[in-house]
Order: C-alpha cells, then sequence, then structure tokens
C-alpha cells in the first residue's frame, strides 16, 4: 500500500510539472573492487558494482519520491570455488537540503524498501532472498546548467533484514546440492557504515530537472 501511494504521489507530481516544485531524474553508477585478507583464510577479491535510479519531486529544499537500484558481486577467493550474486532495491525516500547554496547543495536523504536478489552460485540463478533495507544517505549536488546538475552520493548507514533459502553449500572447495528433504533457510542482518570506506562506497551520478 505504500509503494502505491509514493507512486501516486510522484506521478501526480510529474503531471503537475513545474506549478510548485520540480521533478528530477537521476541515474548513477558505482563500482569497487576490494582483496580481504584473514588470518587462517585465503584472500578474497570482491568486485561489486550499483546502478541507482530515481524519480523525485522537490519543492525548495524538500522532496520526496522513489528509487531503485540494480547491482551485483563476484566474489573469487585464492583457493576454492567463485561466488556470483545479483541483486534488487526499490522503495521511497524522502530527502532535505541542509546547505541551499545557488549552485551546491547539500542533501540528506532517508530511504525504506524491498530488497530482493539471487545467488547466482548457490542457488541456480533462482531468486531466494527477500527483506527490506533503510539507508540515510547524504548527496552533495553541483548544478552544472540550468536543468542538470552532477552529484556524488554514500551511504552514511545501511540496515537490512532479508531471509534466503539456499540450494548449495561450500564443501571443501567445491559447491555441492542440498539434499531435496532438507531445506538450508537463513534469516540475515546487516547494520553498516560504509561512509567509513568512501572510495569503494561513492555513487557518481546526474541528475535532469523538469
Amino acid at each position: 500500500m505504500t509503494k502505491r501511494v509514493l507512486i501516486v504521489l510522484v506521478l501526480a507530481a510529474v503531471v503537475a510539472g513545474g506549478a510548485f516544485g520540480q521533478v528530477v531524474l537521476g541515474i548513477g553508477g558505482n563500482y569497487s573492487k576490494t582483496k580481504t585478507d584473514q588470518t587462517g583464510n585465503p584472500t578474497v577479491t570482491t568486485s561489486s558494482f550499483g546502478i541507482p535510479v530515481s524519480l523525485g519531486y522537490r519543492m525548495d529544499a524538500l522532496g520526496f519520491g522513489l528509487d531503485a537500484v540494480y547491482g551485483g558481486s563476484s566474489s573469487e577467493p585464492l583457493t576454492g570455488p567463485s561466488r556470483d550474486s545479483t541483486n534488487l532495491e526499490i522503495g521511497g525516500y524522502v530527502e532535505y537540503d541542509f546547505l541551499k547554496g545557488e549552485k551546491l547543495s547539500l542533501w540528506g536523504k532517508a530511504g525504506l524498501g524491498y530488497l530482493g536478489g539471487f545467488d547466482v552460485t548457490v542457488n541456480n540463478g533462482l531468486g531466494r532472498s527477500n527483506g527490506f533495507y533503510l539507508k540515510l544517505t547524504p548527496s552533495l549536488e553541483y548544478q552544472m546548467f540550468k536543468h542538470v546538475s552532477v552529484f556524488a552520493a554514500c551511504d552514511l548507514l545501511s540496515f537490512s533484514l532479508s531471509s534466503s533459502e539456499q540450494k548449495k553449500v561450500l564443501s571443501g572447495n567445491s559447491w555441492i546440492s542440498v539434499p531435496s528433504n532438507y531445506s538450508y533457510k537463513r534469516t540475515t542482518t546487516s547494520l553498516t557504515f560504509p561512509i567509513t570506506q568512501p572510495l569503494t562506497s561513492v555513487t557518481i551520478g546526474a541528475k535532469v530537472v523538469f
């Protein structure tokens, strides 16, 4: 129901045009590649990417809208099999401009929505993960042209809760199938502060104002 209400509000904003505010369309991207070294465990190289798209409505320093992010990651240990996964986030957000500059603005955004995905390696490409996310994201924007601005954003806090069911488990250096009469389910809770690693979690993009 909440998602439907947000969709109706955003569509109404598009129809209204610039009568009371501005319709904003944004797209960006991020990519990172990290190596993790742990005592007693092989080195793991992880590559990940994300493509966020947003459609919102701004009235002076206040805004709201819809967010969608498609992403994926690939983990390759020094020894053993790799693990690939993809994920999708769809939700709503509210934001506020704390800087209110003529060209430069600092937006603080709070987002809540659905988090789903599938592990290509473990689940043979079948979607087996569902949950929700909560994010607090500061974004620095600079207006390059009248209707175009560029931005850099990084999650300050990211919380997620999801449940998943695996079809394969790691045994030694290979993935083995879980017996059909056995259910391997788990619930995962995650609380991270990505802003502490800005070089691997910053999203760069552009926004167009209508």
